[in-house]
């Protein structure tokens, strides 16, 4: 298959997923169990990256999903599982950019750029059966609710690993570039520990894009930042909510973007991936500075 109408297969996909009025793709119901949380491989347990973690999360939740791991047949078979009789695999895509040297018309070397395309199949973890299944399936246990006053030691560990400058007050949350500031409502002004994270892991995302030396348009830098501080939230367990309050206001210029460049989905989740391990690698960075 093409990679055109690849993407515009998948495209058609997220699309239908915002315009049902369901949660998007990115937004799942919190469960802070281990086994909950951002897509993972269940052999390797790399995460996800590009594309592929929304469309597994679109997966997840058509086919009501919580766990967060996923792999292959014959993945699933080397940790001594298999994939239940009749169960439906989710398709996932290996896309990158391969370099290829090759002789000119001049007989001089020259380096081309090639893009290789691969489709895998996988299953998740509720699809499998096997003995070493316990670690892979999220409790039934209800989920605590939290209140503002809630903190997550991870999340905040990593806030302060970035070293943002982080100004509160006030009844909005922006970024300044030119002054490079975030502004934030207190804490106890949220409805919820989720909302004050997600808030500010958002405004983070846009502190770092000229730290990734991203460039591109209003539209697109707010969807990375939905979609990155989703990310985040969902890699240190936190709750990432079912309030759009703030961002409906985008959801028709995403929706248009989308239906005009199907290309314009892919480069957001890519860039949110990105946007989400740039803030993540500052607390991997001090702790290993501090063991130094």
């Amino acid at each position: 298959m093409q990679v055109n109408e690849l993407r515009k297969q998948i495209t058609a996909q997220i699309i239908e997923a915002l315009e049902s009025g369901n949660l998007p793709p990115w937004r799942k119901p919190w469960n802070n169990d281990p086994a909950a949380g951002f897509p993972t491989n269940a052999l390797t347990h790399r995460h996800y990256t590009g594309i592929n973690p929304l469309l597994l999360d679109l997966s997840g939740m058509q086919q009501g999903f919580q766990s967060r791991f996923w792999a292959t047949f014959l993945q699933w078979k080397q940790l001594g599982c298999w994939v239940k009789r009749g169960s439906r695999g989710t398709k996932i895509i290996l896309y990158r950019p391969l370099e290829k040297k090759q002789m000119n018309e001049e007989g001089e070397e020259e380096t081309q750029t090639i893009h290789v395309l691969r489709s895998f199949v996988v299953f998740n973890a509720e699809q499998v059966e096997g003995e070493p299944l316990d670690r892979f399936r999220v409790s039934t246990t209800p989920t605590a609710q939290t209140g503002p006053e809630t903190r997550f030691d991870d999340a905040d560990e990593v806030v302060a690993a970035t070293e943002a400058r982080i100004c509160f007050g006030g009844n909005r949350a922006f970024y300044v570039p030119i002054a490079d500031f975030i502004q934030m409502p207190l804490r106890e002004q949220f409805k919820t520990a989720g909302q004050f994270y997600e808030t500010l892991f958002h405004e983070l995302v846009h502190w770092s894009e000229s730290r990734r030396k991203w460039e591109g348009s209003y539209e697109l830098g707010e969807l990375i930042a939905e979609i990155g501080s989703c990310y985040v939230s969902a890699e240190l367990r936190i709750p990432h909510g079912e309030n759009m309050d703030n961002h409906v206001a985008y959801l028709k210029g995403w929706l248009k973007a989308m239906k005009s460049d199907p290309a314009f989905i892919f480069r957001a989740s890519s860039e949110a991936s990105k946007a989400a391990d740039f803030i993540l690698a500052f607390k991997s960075s001090a702790q290993a500075a501090a063991a130094g």
